[in-house]
């Protein structure tokens, strides 16, 4: 220690630690107290002087000199998992302790067999390892059973009393009030089998050991105490089972038997084979011995219960699998608390039709007895409002040209915050009973999306609907077959070294053929056969309305290369298919052999269907389906044809309907007759084209290509007055 100098008046000093938790000074006397480095200054009271100095603390080194368990768990039922529950403490060299249970390690007991159970606690610090032990107890499930008695399952090869006894000839089947059973492969060579000579199951092995099982299920209320294998020689590998679903153990055969007991079977039984090289086990019978559970001491003391759903929402419910219902028995050293199933509680007073803390109670609702009744207790949930996030609008309704949209079309739905939806008709539609019209549409076949919106909440939500022009649908009249007889009949020549006219009837219709075709008779049946080479037959004349189908059938074992096209004016062709026929105006057919072969191409019939008699809005449909260039030239005619099929009074609505569609096309139909320099007329029940009462000076109508105004200017030599007279007339180009 230092002192004050001896001439200093006032000879006092006063002491001071930077760390006084690692070193601590007293009248100079420093004090070690942990690991570290503190500063030790010394200051004279006279002047303040100072004198330092640095001190440095070591701890010793400690080693782990013993550890302890206290608090565990001393009571379990077999089947159940083990858990510690208590504290382990660790003592040093230096007489410190510290709590060390989260990295000690447990083992050596059997959850799987009753009786007293060593149960082995280690813990490591540094380079030393300690252990220590205690014991526990571990009973069959609720204490015990009382009654007992075997019950044996075999398969086909054992014989046994009435009611203790059940045969089965499959790998999974049942015992009436006893039990249930299933095999499974795993990994076994072969699935299980059953072997109806050797009377036997024969489970599989694997190489990993993972081989075939057989897995038994009591019925509720039956506890297996044990069980006992017995096997065929010479196929007897090693067991493995398990017992509720635990860890795997093993056993060994005496002779062709296997028998375990202390065990405690309330919900499965596995048996496997466990070898691993090529022994099969096969099973002869499998003995249960079994009790009935007691539980007449089982007295339910207090409920606990809990809510792990988390918040409800306003107007939802509660969710049954996470309300969670602990019962605490009177004698809980022999019925450990356990987890009630939902048929065993039942909840009241929970309400969510407001926001707010709800107390919901548990009134135990099983078969034990209880402490008190009625055995209640409570859990709280909180119940707050849901919000809507979102809103999505939708309607899949395709509509057509002349149809209404009403706001009933329209779905709206909410999205809530607890994912939750809802519809709702609590929107505005500003654009309800919208008439689609054709420019909502795509010209043929393809949808047009046309956006409208809805007002919910005072934002707005958009949507689309589709739009398409409705198609043409041909309707189907008389059918024409041609076959080998009017083939024969007809002007098409019988042999071959006469090739065919040009021109010929069969049936009644003018066909024209290639000069190469002939009729080629066989077995007194007539082909249209063409030669060796490309062919073609196709009738001369438009027929009297459009065609729906066509067909054709080749003779077996001639040329099958026979394709058949349409066409709407006799030039322009065009590959049939179904699709392509529907669109109406077709009124040819041909039917081509283009290639050559080795074969002669022989026809022995010919089918065409035509359409029947039309209404106004299919006319109509017919009319509008298609924005093409021209159609004037090429669909007009077609469509008068198609109106004047039709009876009566739909030529009347077609004229003077305002439906919408029938007055469109209308519209579109005379204004292609002025296209074309001519008015469409309907009178005496006849639709026409008609060029005589009109006065054309407008040769821009079609382009002078197209039409000549031709004035001519006469004037009599002969009249007395001069009369001038004017003819128009207007000549339209033949394509």
């Amino acid at each position: 220690a230092t002192v004050a100098p001896t001439n200093a008046t006032n000879k006092n000093v006063t002491w001071s630690s930077t760390n006084s938790s690692v070193a601590s000074v007293s009248g100079g006397v420093v004090t070690a107290n942990a690991a570290g480095s503190a500063t030790i200054t010394v200051t004279t009271v006279d002047g303040s002087f100072t004198a330092t100095c640095s001190v440095s603390v070591t701890a010793p080194e400690k080693t782990l000199s013993s550890i302890s368990a206290t608090g565990y768990k001393a009571s379990f039922e077999v089947g159940e998992s083990f858990s510690f529950g208590g504290t382990v403490t660790a003592t040093y060299s230096d007489s410190s302790t510290s709590d060390v249970t989260s990295s000690a390690s447990f083992g050596g007991y059997n959850m799987n067999a009753t009786g007293t159970q060593t149960v082995t606690v280690s813990y490591t610090y540094g380079s030393t390892t300690k252990t220590t032990s205690y014991q526990i107890t571990v009973t069959s499930q609720g204490g015990g059973s009382t009654g007992s008695g075997t019950y044996t399952i075999g398969w086909g090869s054992a014989t046994g009393e009435a009611g203790t006894y059940s045969n089965f000839t499959t790998t999974s089947g049942s015992a009436a009030g006893f039990l249930s059973f299933t095999t499974a492969q795993n990994n076994g060579t072969n699935p299980p089998a059953y072997n109806s000579s050797s009377k036997e199951l024969r489970l599989y092995y694997a190489s990993n050991g993972n081989g075939c099982s057989i897995t038994i299920t009591p019925l509720a209320g039956i506890v297996y105490t044990g069980f006992t294998i017995t096997a065929t020689s010479g196929n007897t590998p090693t067991v493995k089972y398990s017992v509720n679903g635990g860890s795997s153990l093993s056993t060994g055969p005496s002779g062709t038997t296997y028998t375990v007991s202390d065990l405690n079977i309330t919900s499965s039984l596995t048996i496997q084979n466990g070898n691993t090289s090529n022994t099969q086990l096969r099973i002869k019978t499998i003995e249960l011995t079994y009790g009935v559970e007691d539980t007449s001491d089982k007295i339910v003391q207090s409920l606990s219960a809990s809510y792990s759903g988390g918040n409800v929402y306003v107007g939802g419910s509660l969710d049954d699998s996470k309300v969670n219902v602990t019962a605490q028995y009177t004698d809980s050293v022999k019925y450990p608390s356990e987890a009630l199933a939902s048929s065993d509680y039942a909840l009241s007073g929970f309400s969510s039709a407001t926001a707010g803390n709800k107390i919901v109670t548990v009134t135990y609702a099983g078969d034990l007895e209880t402490a008190s009744s009625p055995l209640t207790t409570t859990f709280s949930v909180n119940v707050i409002a849901d919000t809507v996030v979102d809103v999505t609008v939708s309607n899949t309704t395709t509509y057509h040209p002349g149809e209404t949209i009403a706001k009933g079309d329209i779905t709206v739905t909410l999205h809530y915050q607890s994912g939750a939806t809802s519809t709702t008709s609590d929107f505005t539609f500003a654009s309800d009973g919208y008439v689609f019209t054709y420019a909502d549409t795509n010209s043929g076949a393809s949808s047009k999306a046309k956006q409208f919106s809805i007002t919910y909440g005072g934002d707005s939500y958009n949507f689309s609907v589709d739009v398409s022009r409705v198609a043409y649908e041909v309707i189907s009249g008389s059918t024409t077959t041609l076959s080998s007889s009017q083939f024969s009949s007809s002007d098409v020549s019988k042999s071959i070294n006469t090739p065919s006219e040009t021109s010929v009837t069969i049936g009644g219709v003018g066909f024209t053929v290639d000069t190469n075709a002939y009729i080629y008779t066989l077995s007194s049946i007539s082909y249209l056969s063409f030669a060796k080479i490309a062919g073609s037959i196709k009738n001369t004349e438009a027929f009297s309305s459009d065609l729906t189908s066509v067909s054709f059938t080749e003779k077996s074992g001639s040329r099958q290369d026979g394709v058949i096209t349409i066409s709407k004016d006799g030039t322009n062709w065009v590959a049939y298919s179904t699709d392509e026929v529907a669109k109406g105006g077709y009124r040819f057919f041909k039917i081509e052999y283009s290639g050559s072969s080795s074969l002669y191409s022989n026809i022995s019939s010919i089918s065409f269907t035509l359409s029947g008699q039309d209404n106004a809005v299919n006319v109509a449909n017919y009319v509008m389906f298609e924005d093409t260039t021209n159609q004037c030239t090429t669909k007009l005619d077609l469509a008068i044809d198609k109106l004047n099929s039709m009876s009566e009074a739909d030529k009347s609505t077609f004229w003077t309907s305002s439906d919408y569609v029938i007055a469109t096309a209308r519209e579109r139909l005379l204004a292609w007759a002025a296209h074309e320099g001519a008015e469409l007329t309907y009178s005496g029940g006849e639709f026409q084209i008609n060029t005589s009462n009109l006065l054309v000076f407008n040769p821009l109508i079609k382009g002078t290509a197209d039409s000549i105004l031709i004035i001519v200017i006469g004037m009599s030599l002969l009249s007395v007055a001069g009369v001038v007279g004017f003819k128009f007339w207007r000549r339209r180009r033949e394509n």
